[in-house]
Parts: structure tokens; sequence; C-alpha cells
């Protein structure tokens, strides 16, 4: 009988020791999952900077191969004129200095159709090759426009001027609310590389489809009969504030499509 009850004291013992041995591997384990999430978390910014930097050189390699019977012909052409590129000094990421590249088409005679269609532009592919530019992103600024000590603009700096951006898609699309500076703080603060290639996609349809992004002359419209006054939300906002300031009593309408309807 003693002999059975030690026999079961040790197999419980045992249980015991394999049970907790088990308990302290589970909670390494566990420890080095949550480290390894961490670490996953602390780097995730700089792989997406990597899988930007991929994004940005595939694309525009591959616009240069494919626009290559457009600009390199248009580039001989220009060396015969004695010229090829222009250069503008702009301000990149982190502010450093960098000269955009645009192919010196002439602006009149044979050269005012590729103006027109934008060929001059192609050149800032290479600025994207280089590392100076990205596919999308705040519109680069030439040096002495928008200074870094602005702290509106400073955040604009944190990342590569792009070829496209948001508030270049809201201006081809005539919905350029708001300021250039709190598009660029948004973009910042919440790109990555699905949402560049969204914004690629959104600005090939703009290029499409969209207009020119010149404001309206238009101070007040009709609409099926309705009076409106076609102002900026600025103007919207100044003209309130002014009221307010003022006293006395106003009314105000914000009418959608479907109170139009």
């Amino acid at each position: 009988m003693n002999a059975a009850v030690t026999a079961m004291a040790t197999r419980y013992d045992l249980l015991a020791a394999l049970e907790a041995r088990g308990s302290s591997t589970s909670r390494r384990a566990g420890s080095l999952s949550a480290r390894a999430r961490l670490e996953w978390n602390r780097t995730s910014p700089a792989r997406e900077g990597l899988a930007k930097r991929a994004v940005d050189i595939g694309l525009a390699s591959v616009a240069l191969a494919v626009a290559s019977p457009v600009w390199v012909p248009l580039a001989a052409w220009l060396a015969v004129r004695g010229r090829v590129v222009d250069r503008t000094r702009c301000l990149g990421r982190n502010a450093t200095p960098f000269d955009l590249l645009a192919f010196a088409v002439p602006g009149g005679g044979p050269g005012r159709l590729g103006r027109t269609l934008g060929l001059h532009r192609l050149a800032a592919l290479f600025n994207v090759v280089r590392g100076e530019m990205s596919m999308a992103g705040p519109r680069p600024a030439p040096i002495g426009e928008l200074s870094p000590r602005d702290a509106a603009a400073r955040a604009r700096y944190q990342v590569r001027p792009g070829l496209v951006g948001p508030w270049w898609v809201r201006q081809r699309t005539n919905v350029a609310y708001g300021q250039e500076a709190a598009a660029d703080r948004e973009y910042v603060t919440t790109w990555s590389v699905r949402g560049d290639l969204g914004l690629l996609a959104r600005a090939a349809l703009a290029l499409a489809y969209g207009g020119r992004g010149e404001p309206a002359t238009t101070r007040r419209v009709s609409m099926l009969g309705v009076s409106i006054d076609n102002v900026t939300m600025d103007d919207a906002l100044e003209t309130i504030g002014g009221w307010l300031e003022a006293g006395g009593s106003h009314h105000v309408a914000f009418v959608n499509a479907d109170c139009m309807n």
C-alpha cells in the first residue's frame, strides 16, 4: 500500500514538473513572440520605405522604357539646338537641394505641341530613378517658395517630393479644398505603398478626364433654378466669420447633389 502511494506521489510530482516546465516554455515563447512583434512594428517604416523606393524605381524605369520612342528623339533634337534639359533648384527630402529636370522644349514653334502634351516633364523620371523624387508625394518646391522654417510647410520635407500628389489631383479635378500645406501634411502622416499606388491611379484618371485646375471665374451660378455662391471653403468661412463679428441675422445654406435633385 505504501509502495503504491509512493508511486502515485512520484507520478504526481513528475506531472507537476512537466507542467511547470511547459508553462515556463510557453511563457518564454510568448515573450519571444511579443519581442518579435515589437521588432516587426519598429522596423515597419524602414521596410515600407524600401518598398516605396523599389516601386518608384520600377515604375520610373518602365515609364522611361515605354516613352523612349518619344523622349530619345526629343533629347536628340534638343541636343542639336544646344540645350537638352532645364534645371530648377528645388528642396527635396530633409530640405536637401536638388535640380529638378525638364526637357528644354521651347514654348513656340514646333515645341509648342510638346509643351502642351507635357513632354518636357518626362525628364523628371530621371530624378525619380536617382532617388531625388518619388512617383507620388508633395510637389517639388523651388528654393525660396516654401521655407522649411515655416511650420505649415515643414512636414512636406519629411518625404521625397513626387511627380503627382494629393493637391495636384484635387486641382486637376477641381476639388482643391483647404490649403496645399494641409494636403501635404495629411499625405506625410498617412502615406503607404498601397496609398501611393491608389494616388497614382487617381492621378491617371484625373489626367485623362479631369480639368486643368483653373479656378472658376463665375461668382454666382444657377443650377436647376437655385442660385449658388460659387466660392471656396476659405472664402465661405471668411464671409461667415465677418458676419459673426458684425452681428445681425444671416441665413446660410449648404446644398448637395441629393438636395438639388
